[in-house]
């Protein structure tokens, strides 16, 4: 089974990484974890919230 993390934004902050790495060495090894970076979409004066 994989697991993916959604993370949403530009930057991300450091603490986000140390905390998914922590949360994968507590996950038994047969399951694969891994973050993925989705940036922030850009709002236009014209669309909906």
């Amino acid at each position: 089974m994989n697991i993916t993390v959604a993370a949403v934004g530009t930057r991300l902050e450091p603490w986000i990484y140390e905390v998914f790495d922590s949360y994968r060495a507590r996950l038994p090894r047969h399951l694969g974890l891994q973050l993925e970076e989705v940036p922030l979409a850009r709002r236009t004066a014209g669309s909906d919230s």
